[in-house]
């Protein structure tokens, strides 16, 4: 039997003044797998729409030089788990993503939630689970 469970790990992290929005990308895979509720020994796939940054974690892709320190920090934390896969989603199905990255533009502090989401932030992750299963 194999179980399933979507886990929303909602992080708003401020963009202004960053390299490139691959940078911002590559930053947020590497927030996604060092967070709390990541625990050792599970399996992960984690998902996002930046292909050129999902295929360099993948190896299909040479590492640009200004994101081979973040890419080369999120596949050290991927060895800690039983398997870690990157997945590209299109941007049509992740909608959460796309709404936060706006949100974030006029932040000056990061903001996490592990739970109790802004309705706005439940209610783009309910259509993006929605369209994934289709």
């Amino acid at each position: 039997m194999v179980l399933l469970i979507r886990v929303l790990i909602a992080r708003a992290v401020p963009t202004l003044g960053k390299a490139s929005t691959k940078m911002v990308e590559a930053e947020r895979f590497c927030i996604a797998l060092t967070s709390p509720i990541c625990s050792f020994g599970s399996s992960y796939f984690v998902e996002g729409d930046a292909q050129t940054v999902i295929n360099m974690l993948q190896g299909k892709r040479q590492v640009t030089t200004h994101l081979e320190v973040i890419i080369r920090d999120t596949l050290s934390f991927d060895s800690r788990f039983n398997s870690c896969s990157f997945n590209f989603v299109p941007r049509n199905c992740n909608r959460v993503a796309n709404i936060l990255a706006k949100y974030t533009i006029s932040l000056e502090t990061p903001i996490t939630w592990l739970q109790d989401f802004p309705s706005w932030v439940h209610r783009e992750a309910s259509l993006d689970f929605s369209l994934m299963q289709q």
